[in-house]
């Protein structure tokens, strides 16, 4: 596999702290403020930014983002993903879509729904790319099983590489050491 320079990625909705007004943590999310990472625990923050020191050769990060039925939207934190990621030296583009937000319903409409808004998302790449198109890599790592299975079926379904961040297990099984990333590949 040449260097893919296109990553999808799975960006799942954080709930705002308990004990923060949902205006004051609006306005931190406008503002992109990063303190406001010290009192969430956003896990796809730091994979993502793994992901993309791991592969360089990136230059776009589509993002899978999710939503619930209550209005919480990852497309929300999208200000505060983009300033953590310039601040972890990622100067590329991130891109998200409220047309690609998949609604957090039941696990089957989740698997349909992340699979669609992937293939979307796979047409809007090559479409963009044209002749010059460089394999993409799909992170199956984020998101819930659900969105994690459909991102994996838009990937067999089309042929693209999927990545996957595994763990590796000290050797008595504990503590888990730094994650690795292996690919699979999309003709499985």
């Amino acid at each position: 596999m040449s260097e893919p320079r296109d990553l999808i990625a799975a960006f799942s909705a954080a709930r705002p702290p308990s004990k923060m007004r949902p205006e004051d943590f609006r306005r931190a999310l406008s503002l992109a403020d990063l303190d406001l990472l010290r009192f969430v625990d956003v896990p796809d923050f730091e994979r993502l930014a793994w992901v993309v020191e791991a592969y360089p050769s990136v230059e776009r990060l589509h993002l899978l983002t999710t939503r619930t039925r209550e209005g919480t939207a990852s497309l929300d934190w999208l200000p505060l993903l983009r300033a953590h990621l310039a601040d972890r030296g990622f100067s590329r583009e991130v891109l998200a879509s409220a047309e690609h937000a998949v609604l957090l319903s039941d696990d089957g409409q989740v698997i349909g729904a992340t699979r669609e808004a992937a293939r979307k998302i796979f047409e809007t790449i090559a479409s963009s790319a044209g002749q010059d198109a460089a394999p993409v890599l799909a992170d199956l790592t984020g998101g819930s099983r659900a969105v994690g299975l459909g991102l994996a079926l838009a990937c067999l379904a089309s042929g693209r590489e999927m990545l996957y961040l595994g763990t590796r297990y000290d050797p008595e099984g504990g503590t888990p050491r730094a994650p690795f990333a292996f690919t699979l590949p999309g003709d499985l």
